[in-house]
């Protein structure tokens, strides 16, 4: 993919209009008429010079100009001039339209922009359905070939009335997709990236999961709020705030899929830029946030479009003097391997991993090493973990639902248990550790029905120890 290709595709996952460039400044993004730098770093004239060769070639060597080009991602029209600094605006069009030719780019009024992820013909449905389920509050939409569609709201699968046809799932999904992005869909049957949709006047966007199943190609589609979200909002604790906050170390939001993990993780970097003036380095698959408030520097990275992966991004960052990495997901051997040294070279690494409580992802990172390294794993991981934090995602009583934590700080007796290879013994450590921060997830639940905001049998039901719960609610 051409670097201009991919800039375009940047700012279309963020519904913007147009994309800016000019010399001695980052790359910006027009959205509704307002400019939003992207954060990434200025450019130089080279560089806008050869964005603009990249779309029309040869013609880019005038001082001015006002062209149309062919994109793999669809037409562009590019206005550019020189001046005591280069500039270039490229902006989506979808039809042709009267050209003003060496117009300033200043004054030059651009024509009504669509996002070019909102392809014709098939999107009109995927449109429809999207803010159909929207409008019906769902965490998830989720596609199927030959099944009725479904949502997933409060944690509860329901199905819908319209069935897709065999095929009609990757024919509503592929015009979102990148090259590299359809070449690991074919690759390795399963990709995920941002959508853009948009219906009249309203517009959203969306994490897609596009894979291969049994039934045939399927989706699952997942909303993205327009901003990133505090730890107030997601009704997280202040203390979580805090381990965002920690100079060093590594930092793992644990859970299982649809948990909220990522958007918890958001959450604290947000907390994080808008207090301390640090160097934050973000590695995401898709990047579903836009960093722009607080005092922080934040450079964002997505994998497939700006390094190939995690653990290949990871040691890039390390030569990019960051205080804190942002990395989405620990999601292989490489990628937690990685983590661990980024966080050996005395940075904090805030991450993600799929387990359903501390103990088992201390277990699936550790056993992510050959067995004659798992012992030397045990005692890096001892050193190098701060804390790991497991969420789960319950009903609340009144609709929507609200994070149940397990929290370990990673103490003397956590690390000695580690080293040990005694994970297991962990749970009689959070039952006794309450002065160290420790807090179980029996706890976490009975506070919330002693609050009056989960029901009884709502806690009970996503317990993983009911008799701990009884427990701790006096029975």
């Amino acid at each position: 993919m051409s670097k201009i290709d991919g800039l375009l595709r940047l700012a279309a996952t963020q519904n913007a209009g147009e994309l800016v460039v000019r010399e001695a400044q980052p790359p910006a993004i027009r959205i509704a008429g307002a400019l939003r730098k992207l954060s990434m770093p200025s450019c130089n004239a080279a560089f806008v010079r050869e964005l603009i060769e990249e779309a029309i070639g040869d013609r880019a060597a005038a001082p001015e100009g006002d062209e149309r080009c062919e994109l793999p991602s669809g037409p562009v029209r590019v206005r550019w001039k020189s001046g005591e600094h280069l500039e270039a605006v490229f902006t989506r069009v979808h039809e042709a339209k009267p050209e003003v030719v060496g117009a300033p780019i200043e004054h030059a009024a651009p024509p009504p922009i669509t996002s070019h992820l909102e392809p014709a013909g098939a999107s009109s449905r995927l449109s429809r359905l999207c803010l159909a389920a929207l409008d019906a509050g769902a965490s998830d939409l989720v596609l199927a070939d030959g099944r009725p569609t479904a949502i997933k709201r409060d944690g509860a699968m329901i199905r819908g009335d319209e069935t897709l046809s065999e095929g009609e799932v990757l024919s509503l999904l592929a015009p979102f997709l990148g090259e590299a992005q359809r070449a690991t869909f074919q690759r390795a049957g399963g990709v995920d990236f941002a959508v853009s949709i948009a219906h009249g006047t309203r517009t959203a966007r969306l994490r897609c999961s596009l894979f291969r199943a049994l039934a045939g190609t399927s989706a699952v589609l997942r909303p993205i709020r327009d901003r990133a979200p505090s730890l107030a909002e997601l009704r997280l604790p202040s203390e979580v705030g805090r381990f965002a906050e920690l100079r060093e170390g590594l930092v793992i939001v644990t859970g299982a899929a649809g948990s909220g993990k990522s958007t918890s993780l958001v959450a604290m970097v947000e907390h994080l830029a808008e207090r301390r003036a640090v160097h934050i380095i973000t590695l995401e698959d898709p990047i579903e946030y836009v960093f722009e408030r607080g005092r922080a520097v934040v450079h964002q990275r997505e994998i497939g479009l700006h390094v190939p992966s995690f653990a290949e991004g990871l040691r890039a960052a390390l030569r990019e003097s960051p205080d804190v990495i942002l990395l989405g997901e620990m999601r292989d051997p490489e990628t937690i391997a990685a983590a661990m040294t980024a966080a050996e070279t005395g940075h904090l690494v805030l991450s993600t991993l799929h387990a359903g409580s501390a103990a088992s992802a201390l277990e699936r990172m550790i056993e992510a090493f050959p067995e004659h390294a798992q012992r030397n794993a045990r005692a890096r991981v001892a050193d190098l973990l701060r804390v790991v934090v497991t969420q789960r995602l319950v009903p609340a009583r009144e609709g929507g639902r609200v994070p149940a934590l397990e929290i370990v700080p990673v103490n003397a007796a956590v690390a000695s248990l580690v080293r040990e290879g005694k994970v297991h013994q962990l749970q009689g450590v959070l039952q006794t550790g309450r002065e160290a921060g420790m807090v179980p997830l029996a706890r976490s639940l009975a506070d919330w029905v002693r609050a009056g905001v989960v029901t009884r049998e709502a806690a009970l039901a996503h317990a993983t120890d009911p008799q701990q719960l009884l427990a701790q609610l006096g029975r």
